[in-house]
């Protein structure tokens, strides 16, 4: 199980993360896949950036482009795989 204020550093440092690749800021709750801030591409970034500096390691078996839609979603799928 991920501690809650481990979940939060994830958080934030996925907001940074997006927002360096974005001209928009965001938020937990933007879509990230409507407002076309990821694609397919950053998406694995994205994942790649999880596992190397979080050591969070997110099965493919296990998500859906749901789980990618917010970092809200993000999160809920991060916790749901550590429990």
């Amino acid at each position: 199980m991920i501690k809650v204020n481990k979940l939060k550093k994830i958080e934030n440092d996925l907001i940074k993360v997006i927002n360096k690749k974005s001209k928009k800021k965001i938020n937990l709750a933007t879509n990230l896949i409507r407002e076309e801030i990821v694609d397919s591409l950053f998406l694995i970034e994205i994942v790649s950036f999880l596992e190397k500096k979080h050591k969070v390691i997110i099965p493919t078996n296990k998500v859906s482009v749901e789980d990618f839609k917010s970092i809200g979603n993000l999160i809920l799928l991060i916790k749901k795989i550590t429990d």
